[in-house]
């Protein structure tokens, strides 16, 4: 009796797992029904992006010139920009630089739903014959696939010459409206030269301690091979600036001594000076000017041994860094690591051991050493 007990209890602890196994998988079931219905596994929407200039440029879809509205008919376009996130969701080629979706709405009184529809005519040159598009398919540079009163437009290169897609109504064939595809021009700020050095890793600049100079600064900035709208001005405030291992080094009583540099270069005008860059007014400034009355040769001492450590262990003394703007439609603003500074340390060394000789009374010192 025992052992039929034990069978039956658990055959009717089996029944009730099952039970409750299938109780879920029906759950599951109208669950996902549910879901199809109120549309939550649809792909999702892109989100708008402004008017699609891209980051930098890129293509630019605008709705043009629009025939037969005097019928009473009207046909709207709107175009969202894909986020490259969602590319996959709505089958855009990895390649593309940028892709939209154009929504054609025609309306009209007394129009049924099957005469609110249009139909897309292919993607074509403006202009076929200018010098940019001859001998050139538009299908190398733009796709124009249409579903329904959809169009997804996917830009995979600069092209410089206008594309147009016309869109039509399906009801009354006198009714259109162009679509026109533009490429903004891409410009981007890529780098600096300092006196011909081009700012990338680590530089070494001699710090100046007998002459005045002025340096040159070259922004570089690359630009669309092609294009149909100008882009944007691209402006880039560059900044030199002393790195935490040099205030580290020389201590922080005498690290604001050694001179920042700011300038400004852009696409327009990509030609910068930095006045005064690591001259002897500079060098007078980090080792004698306005030290305080109990200076001595050990205050030189400090500067001089932190700079001789920073140069046995190959560090930089200045990072430089460029805030650039007017890069995007929204001219928000982006930071870029350009590279670093090291001061020339042989002329340095060659003044101080000089300056440890000289016997200056620094209680009457008001001024430095005049080169």
């Amino acid at each position: 009796m025992s052992n039929y007990n034990s069978n039956f209890g658990k055959h009717v602890a089996s029944d009730k797992i099952k039970w409750i196994v299938t109780l879920l998988a029906f759950v599951l079931v109208a669950v996902l029904f549910a879901g199809i219905f109120a549309g939550w596994f649809k792909v999702p929407s892109p989100e708008p992006q402004g008017s699609g200039a891209g980051v930098d440029g890129g293509a630019v879809v605008t709705p043009g010139d629009e025939t037969g509205e005097e019928t009473g008919n009207k046909i709207s376009l709107t175009s969202v920009q894909i986020p490259r996130a969602q590319y996959e969701d709505y089958g855009i080629m990895p390649i593309a630089e940028t892709a939209f979706t154009v929504t054609a709405t025609v309306s009209g009184t007394g129009l049924t739903a099957d005469q609110k529809n249009v139909t897309w005519s292919a993607a074509a040159f403006k202009n076929p014959s200018s010098s940019w598009a001859t001998g050139k398919s538009v299908g190398t540079y733009v796709t124009a696939s249409p579903s329904g009163n959809t169009l997804t437009v996917q830009c995979l290169k600069a092209f410089g010459e206008q594309i147009v897609v016309k869109c039509t109504s399906t009801f009354n064939t006198a009714v259109s409206k162009d679509l026109t595809v533009d490429y903004k021009e891409k410009i981007e700020f890529t780098g600096l030269t300092i006196d011909s050095k081009n700012v990338t890793g680590t530089i070494e600049e001699e710090l100046d301690i007998t002459g005045d100079r002025n340096a040159k600064v070259v922004g570089t900035f690359s630009h669309s091979d092609a294009y149909t709208i100008k882009g944007d001005t691209v402006t880039a405030v560059v900044k030199i600036s002393r790195t935490t291992q040099l205030s580290t080094a020389v201590t922080s009583a005498y690290a604001a001594r050694f001179p920042e540099y700011t300038v400004t270069v852009t696409s327009a005008n990509p030609n910068g000076t930095i006045n005064d860059f690591l001259d002897k007014e500079t060098h007078k400034k980090i080792f004698l000017d306005g030290y305080p009355t109990t200076f001595t040769a050990a205050n030189m001492a400090t500067v001089y041994s932190g700079l001789e450590t920073m140069d046995g262990k190959s560090e930089a003394h200045y990072s430089v860094t460029a805030t650039v703007t007017g890069a995007s439609s929204s001219s928000s603003a982006q930071q870029k690591s350009l590279g670093s500074i090291r001061l020339g340390f042989e002329n340095i060394q060659t003044w101080y051991e000089a300056f440890s000789e000289l016997s200056i009374d620094f209680g009457t010192h008001n001024g430095g050493i005049v080169f």
